[in-house]
């Protein structure tokens, strides 16, 4: 069974935000759940991207093996909760760099991207622990990715 997600916070918007923007509880209930995420490697697969590989670091960077590519796509992830809106679901949240493209949006990157956890969730096919393929440790992926439906294994002795 697929370990669920949590709710995370980045600590960042402590920055970018005023305190009154996040309730006390959903704070400490984010940072605990944020701890038990950090530090995975998520693969994703839906069929309009086919299979992706994303490592998420302990310090919100994210590290994306995307079909096609030759090189790691770097960006930032958080999570935010509403405190005005207690049944909007969580919305799960990446930055990428300004020479980035989103074929899905047809957005340049550099902004905030969102959408609901429940929704990024339903593309989670397996998450373990660790930055399984090295991804931040390089900016060249360990071979250029198909979009075919693959498991972390099946990539792993592809290498």
């Amino acid at each position: 069974m697929r370990k669920i997600l949590g709710i995370f916070v980045a600590l960042m918007l402590a920055a970018l935000l005023p305190a009154s923007a996040f309730s006390q509880d959903a704070a400490q209930t984010a940072r605990a759940l944020e701890s038990e995420q950090k530090n995975t490697t998520n693969l994703h697969y839906d069929d309009y991207f086919g299979t992706q590989v994303e490592y998420l670091s302990s310090r919100n960077k994210a590290y994306l093996w995307f079909p096609g590519n030759s090189v790691i796509v770097p960006g930032e992830w958080m999570i935010l909760v509403s405190t005005s809106n207690p049944s909007a679901p969580p919305l799960m949240c990446f930055k990428y760099p300004t020479n980035s493209y989103n074929p899905a949006t047809g957005e340049r990157g550099g902004n905030w991207e969102c959408r609901p956890l429940p929704e990024y969730l339903g593309t989670l096919k397996e998450q373990v622990s660790g930055d399984l393929f090295h991804l931040a440790r390089s900016q060249h992926v360990p071979f250029v990715l198909s979009k075919e439906p693959a498991t972390l294994q099946q990539l792993k002795d592809s290498m």
